[in-house]
C-alpha cells in the first residue's frame, strides 16, 4: 500500500505550494499535484483554470507568463511553482508522471490539467 499526499499535503499546508509538497513527502510515498499551462507553455502547479481562488492574482492561468506567474502570492509568501521546481524537490532531479484530466466538452487549451504523481527519493 501507497500513501499519497494530495495536492502535496493541502490538508496542512496551501495547496499545490512547495511548502505542501515538503509536508506532503515528509510523510508520504508519492505527492500528487495539478498542473496548468503558462501562455508561453511552461507547465506551472496550480488546480484551477484560473488564479482568483488560490492566489491574489485573477483571470485565467494560461493568459499569464510565466514570470507573470511567479509574481502572484499564493498565501504566506508562497508562489506557484513551476512543476520542474515540484520533480527537484521531491526527487532531487528525477521525474514525474503525467497523466492529462479530460473533461466532457471542454477542448479549449485554458482548460487543459495534468495530474503529476512524482515518487518520491528514497
Amino acid at each position: 500500500m501507497f500513501i499519497i499526499g494530495h495536492r502535496g499535503a493541502r490538508a496542512a499546508a496551501r495547496e499545490n505550494t512547495l511548502h505542501a509538497v515538503e509536508v506532503g513527502i515528509a510523510c508520504a510515498d508519492y505527492v500528487e499535484v495539478d498542473v496548468r499551462l503558462s501562455r508561453e507553455g511552461m507547465p506551472v502547479v496550480i488546480h484551477d483554470a484560473t488564479l482568483d481562488r488560490t492566489t491574489d492574482g485573477s483571470g485565467a492561468v494560461c493568459t499569464y507568463l510565466l514570470s507573470e506567474l511567479k509574481a502572484l502570492d499564493t498565501g504566506d509568501g508562497e508562489q506557484i511553482p513551476g512543476l520542474q521546481e515540484v520533480v527537484s524537490l521531491v526527487t532531487g532531479g528525477g521525474a514525474a508522471c503525467l497523466s492529462r484530466s479530460r473533461r466532457r466538452g471542454v477542448r479549449r487549451r485554458s482548460a487543459a490539467c495534468w495530474t503529476a504523481m512524482i515518487l518520491k527519493n528514497s
